[in-house]
Order: structure tokens, then sequence, then C-alpha cells
């Protein structure tokens, strides 16, 4: 089932039930081997671990110390598997480059850039098969879903909605820190709180047609793209860092690409978090009861609330 709550489930089910579908997900590709399969693999795992942790986050006010202990298992497990697909992100970063200037003669010097990368992504590689990552990964994996029943989960929006105020606070914060001083570290810092709210937001996916809001306009769609905005910025700022033959022919493209990025994230970064943490989450338990209301009693259709800004402050 997609990652999203759904109209016949109540939350403490529906929780659980996305939970073991990313936990089952992960450990999948996780189990993946082959050469050829195995970055996007790790790349699914680490998205769908990603996800578990930004639900624990949204739980942590009610899961209280097991909360903190479990974001903390899932973080140190997402930085395992994290080799290989740092390396493969500088090839794409490589590849993203080439492809936005294409017509700039030092895009010709990105080759030997990119086989220094080809050759660190295959030695990581390599690494990876000879650690027990994965099997610690799966086996760690597993003795979480076997938690999932004991986390205290509220039956209805309340026990989300302190959750969601503070990941949305938090984006405030690091926006101001990042229009403030918008180095490298706050602009990642910003990403992270973004990605967070994004993998959060997701989960309420069901509430924006009843709100008459096109699939075009969702708040996750603004905030998938601004995740990957910034992303793609922080990408630029490590490779910039990292000592590779032939990078200095194209440093002066990786800065013009960055501070692009840079001014497009801010700008979009102000729209999303616009309101206040405390309007905000009202607006959206507002919006959650009555979508509950009209998918029990009357099956879906349009509801009438108020929700101006909502594309522009989830």
């Amino acid at each position: 089932m997609p990652y999203r709550l759904e109209a016949d489930e109540s939350i403490p089910r529906g929780l659980r039930r996305i939970a073991r579908e990313e936990i089952d997900s992960a450990i999948e590709n996780l189990r993946v081997r082959q050469p050829s399969k195995r970055d996007g693999a790790v790349h699914e795992a680490r998205k769908s671990i990603k996800k578990l942790r930004g639900l624990v986050r949204l739980l942590m006010p009610g899961l209280g110390a097991a909360g903190k202990q479990e974001n903390i298992a899932l973080r140190d497990l997402g930085r395992t598997l994290s080799e290989v697909r740092d390396a493969a992100a500088m090839i794409e970063t490589v590849d993203l480059l080439g492809k936005k200037y294409h017509d700039d003669p030092a895009v010709a010097k990105l080759a030997p850039v990119r086989a220094a990368f080809v050759k660190r992504r295959n030695a990581a590689r390599v690494h990876a098969d000879s650690t027990p990552s994965a099997e610690e990964g799966i086996a760690a994996l597993r003795r979480l879903r076997r938690r999932l029943n004991n986390w205290n989960i509220g039956a209805d929006f309340a026990c989300i909605a302190p959750g969601l105020k503070k990941t949305y606070r938090r984006g405030r914060h690091a926006l101001a820190q990042a229009r403030k001083d918008p180095d490298a570290e706050n602009l990642h810092s910003l990403r992270k709180r973004v990605k967070d709210y994004w993998y959060q937001v997701r989960l309420l996916e069901n509430l924006w047609p009843l709100a008459g809001l096109r699939a075009g306009l969702s708040p996750e769609n603004a905030l998938r793209e601004l995740q990957e905005q910034l992303g793609d910025a922080h990408n630029l700022a490590v490779l910039r860092e990292t000592a590779v033959k032939g990078f200095e022919g194209v440093a002066h493209l990786i800065d013009d690409f960055e501070k692009e990025l840079r001014v497009r994230s801010l700008a979009a970064a102000k729209d999303l978090y616009a309101e206040k943490a405390g309007a905000h989450v009202d607006r959206l338990t507002e919006l959650w009861m009555a979508w509950r209301h009209d998918t029990e009693r009357k099956g879906p259709k349009t509801v009438s609330v108020s929700v101006e800004n909502t594309t522009s402050a989830a």
C-alpha cells in the first residue's frame, strides 16, 4: 500500500502498516547482491530508513525515550549504508553538471573527474561486500519490526500533531539560519529539516484532493522539489571540496550552479515556512477532521475548508 494514511484505517493501524512496509522494503533491497543493481537497491533501502526515521520523529512526543532510541538506531543504520551511495551521488552530480552546461567547453574536463569517482564507487562496493553491514542491517530491521506493537500511538490526530509542529518549527529555525548565513552547512541543515517534514506530510496525502488542491499543488510536491534542489546544492559543495584530478577546470561551473540552486531554494523555503508552527498545524488538524468526517459519513468529495497558503506553508 502507499506511504500514506488511508480513510479505512485508524492512525495506529495505518502508521504500523506503513512502518512494516518500509522495513520489509529496506530488507528486500539490502538482500540485493547483483553489482548492476546494488547502487539502486542501497539507495532505496536508505530511503526507506529515512522514511522510518521521519515516522519515528513524528511520534517522538508519545514514544518518549523509546522513540529516541529508535531514532538513533535508524540513524546509525543509515550511516552504515552511506559509503556506496555517497560515491554514486558524486557520479550523478558530475552527470548533472554535464547536462546543464553541455555547451560549455569546460564540460570536456568532466570526463577524468567522473572516472575518478567511478573508481571510488567501485572501491566502496568492494569494501561494502567485504563487511557484514547489510546482514547486520537486516537483523536490526527485523528487531524493529517486532517492536512496532509496543509503540505508544494515540487514536486520533492529536498523537501526531505535536510531532508535525516540532518538525515544522525546526524547519523554520533552519531556514532563518540559512537566510542569515547561506553557507553549505546551513543549507544542508535546512535540507534535512525539509526532508523530515516531506516524509511526514506525505502521510497526509489524501487530505489535499478533498481540500480542492490539484496534484501538482500538493505540499509534498513542493517539499520534494525543495529537498531535491538543496540535495543537489549539497552534492555540489561536497564535489568542490573533493580533491579530484581535473577539478580545477570545472570549479566555475560548480560555483554557478550552486549559487543558482541556493537562490531558488531559499525563495521556495520562505514560502513553505511562511506560517508560524502553531497556526500551520491547527489548519492541518481542521483539514484532517473534515476529511475524516466526510469520508466516514458521505464518501470522498471536496470539502469546504480554508486551506489558503497550504501549498506555500506546509
